[in-house]
């Protein structure tokens, strides 16, 4: 009598389901919604500021990889420095709102990509590559600077002052 090895059946009904609801519904879909980053908060501003249900960490501003035990449902950590959202591109490679916009991209350090050259972006020395700031005018009235994101929804950024609107 000869030994035959079975043939590998292909997976069950059941089975194929489970994968397929699997790749459908991914693990970090089950974590709070304080562990997920809110996009507006990554993007442009958040207008909801500390009343919003999605986390908000700055560490996590500067990355642009997702973190991998997030991803796999398992990061329960508020201040984890990657982000906890899945990004289909990099900010980078994501073309700026504001740049084609009448008054242009105000944002000095706006992450999102440019084509044409910013004016108020530092200009670099010729030692060492370090970035030099133009000095301001003497006795120039200081000023209020709007800024903007690079998305429509948001139009302050946080550290300046918000001057009343005059309608």
């Amino acid at each position: 009598i000869a030994f035959r090895p079975k043939r590998q059946q292909p997976p069950r009904r059941h089975q194929q389901q489970q994968q397929q609801q699997q790749m459908a519904h991914p693990p970090f879909m089950d974590l709070p919604r304080n562990l997920h980053d809110c996009y507006f908060f990554y993007y442009s501003t958040c207008k909801k500021g500390t009343s919003c249900e999605y986390r908000h960490e700055p560490a996590a501003l500067g990355h642009e990889k997702t973190c991998k035990m997030w991803a796999e449902g398992k990061c329960y950590n508020r201040t984890c420095t990657m982000r906890h959202m899945k990004i289909q591109s990099p900010r980078s490679a994501t073309p700026c709102f504001w740049e084609d916009q009448p008054g242009g991209c105000r944002k000095p350090h706006c992450v999102f990509q440019h084509k044409n050259a910013r004016p108020n972006q530092p200009t670099t020395s010729n030692v060492g590559g370090v970035p030099v700031q133009p000095a301001p005018a003497p006795n120039a009235a200081p000023t209020a600077h709007l800024m903007h994101s690079s998305s429509p929804a948001v139009l302050l950024d946080y550290n300046y002052t918000i001057l009343p609107r005059i309608i």
